[in-house]
């Protein structure tokens, strides 16, 4: 089998998003180049490695394995990349932190306490999963973000949350009432409706 170093490094991603784009994204290629690497690698081992279902792509049990080969492979490349740095006297490299969900509410500021004090500046793109996980990282001063006022609850005036003055903010969106065509609302559920529609007027957003 001849597979590079690259190409292992997609199943990796590949299992870990479900995406052949996020997967390309993650690993720093375009997706044709991602595409045409995965099939490279599947016919050099002859075995069916992902599938292909409604907007996912699962892996094979081959295509598991190929991706626990490959993550022991990547980490013990890392391994000895640290292993070089130590001998030269450096302490670098790249850390992997897992944390419980409850951790979220500190760790980021953790991080931007354990960048500031070395005075680095990170280029990274972070993928959290909600709004509170986002506004918890600018607080720990990992940069800006885009969020809506509802999503601050009160909470702009935290430390280490700021809303700034932006040209063109802020950003006008739409909510909608969405039910079931084929069936009538039911009494309390067109009070409902009526509540909603007398509620729902635009709210100022003070910067």
């Amino acid at each position: 089998m001849h597979i590079t170093f690259r190409q292992l490094r997609l199943f990796p991603a590949l299992a870990e998003t479900g995406s052949v784009s996020a997967a390309a994204r993650r690993t720093h290629v375009t997706q044709p180049a991602a595409s045409m690497q995965l099939r490279e690698v599947t016919d050099s081992i002859g075995l069916t490695l992902y599938e292909v279902v409604p907007r996912r792509v699962v892996l094979t049990e081959a295509g598991e394995e190929l991706a626990r080969t490959a993550r022991a492979i990547a980490d013990q490349w890392e391994g000895f990349g640290q292993s070089v740095a130590a001998i030269k006297g450096l302490t670098r490299g790249r850390l992997r932190v897992q944390v419980v969900s409850t951790a979220k509410y500190f760790v980021r500021r953790l991080l931007g306490a354990r960048f500031a004090a070395q005075r680095f500046k990170p280029i990274v793109r972070l993928e959290l999963g909600n709004n509170e996980a986002i506004r918890e990282a600018v607080a720990g001063g990992l940069g800006l973000a885009v969020l809506s006022g509802h999503a601050l609850e009160g909470r702009a005036a935290n430390p280490g949350v700021r809303i700034l003055p932006v040209v063109g903010f802020p950003i006008p969106s739409k909510w909608h009432r969405v039910y079931l065509r084929s069936r009538d609302l039911s009494a309390i559920g067109a009070v409902f409706r009526e509540h909603l529609l007398s509620e729902m007027q635009p709210t100022p957003v003070v910067v």
